[in-house]
């Protein structure tokens, strides 16, 4: 189910560009507006993570960005679970039509990772810090409402109770943004 809403949602922000690009719509980012927006994604198949954004734009190219995210993923017989909290800067390096801006992200990561393992009766959470570095497609479809595609890696060290970790993670995903005029 919810890799057919996943799916769902690529397919429409790929097709509906098309559209977008014959409206009249001079797009840029603004100097100090904000936007919210909601995601979902997954990482190799075996993890989901959703989450809400914030932007605010302090110029037309730059953004400071919030990321909070819930992430499960399931290993066979064990899993995990976190909460993320990612402050960073976002930077639109590209916008090749007047509907589509392509940015570069960075970001901090604290959170807060809980692994089980079913068989070995086994339990471990703790907290964990990192970093984050991705791209993204923006694509507008009115000057208040916008679509993205990311694609990211993330690098988190956890202080967990049974021993500390470190790991790397791939996300992709979808989102919808409301762009406060």
């Amino acid at each position: 189910m919810k890799k057919k809403m996943f799916t769902s949602l690529v397919v429409l922000a790929l097709c509906a560009p098309p559209t977008w690009a014959a409206s009249k719509l001079s797009l840029l980012h603004i100097k100090n507006t904000h936007a919210i927006g909601l995601t979902a994604g997954t990482g190799w198949g075996d993890t989901f993570h959703v989450g809400g954004t914030y932007h605010y734009y302090f110029h037309r190219r730059w953004s400071v960005v919030g990321f909070l995210d819930y992430e499960r993923g399931f290993f066979e017989k064990s899993g995990f679970q976190c909460i993320n909290f990612m402050p960073g800067i976002e930077a639109a390096i590209w916008q090749p039509a007047n509907w589509l801006y392509i940015h570069a992200m960075g970001a901090a990561i604290i959170g807060w990772d809980s692994w089980q393992n079913t068989d070995m009766m086994l339990s471990r959470q703790g907290p964990c810090v990192g970093l984050a570095l991705g791209l993204n497609f923006e694509f507008y479809a009115l000057p208040q409402l916008s679509f993205t595609l990311g694609a990211g890696q993330s690098w988190k060290y956890c202080f967990l109770s049974g021993g500390d970790t470190n790991y790397f993670s791939p996300k992709f995903s979808a989102g919808i943004r409301y762009n406060i005029q």
